[in-house]
């Protein structure tokens, strides 16, 4: 079953990891999971 909890919070996570770019390099695999995670429940 999908993690419901992640698509809840995928925008607060994604603005965190933007926020987080000023400290360290966060990795462009987890913008693409919030990406594509978000782009599956608009296009459902």
């Amino acid at each position: 079953m999908f993690p419901f909890y992640l698509f809840e919070h995928w925008w607060d996570l994604l603005e965190e990891n933007s926020n987080a770019r000023t400290k360290y390099k966060a990795p462009k695999q987890f913008d693409d999971f919030l990406f594509y995670t978000s782009s599956y429940f608009i296009g459902a």
